[in-house]
């Protein structure tokens, strides 16, 4: 796949499809961030999202990420 492997923070530790499947999120665990890629529809190629990673904080341990389905 073109540009693979793609870039996350460091030591990720989940990851996950957005419901409507244009987006994936990685849960940095060492760097307490959340990387986020947007999915190219045709190709699968992820491109890291502006302003990404995004910084979750101290006192958080970022195992897994949760998205909520949306609701007709």
């Amino acid at each position: 796949m073109p540009g693979s492997p793609f870039p996350s923070g460091t030591l990720p530790a989940g990851v996950v499809v957005e419901p409507s499947g244009k987006f994936v999120y990685v849960a940095n665990e060492l760097f307490l961030s959340l990387s986020g890629y947007s999915i190219n529809a045709s190709t699968g190629t992820l491109t890291s999202l502006p302003k990404a990673p995004f910084i979750i904080g101290p006192n958080s341990d970022p195992f897994a990420v949760v998205t909520a389905t949306e609701r007709q």
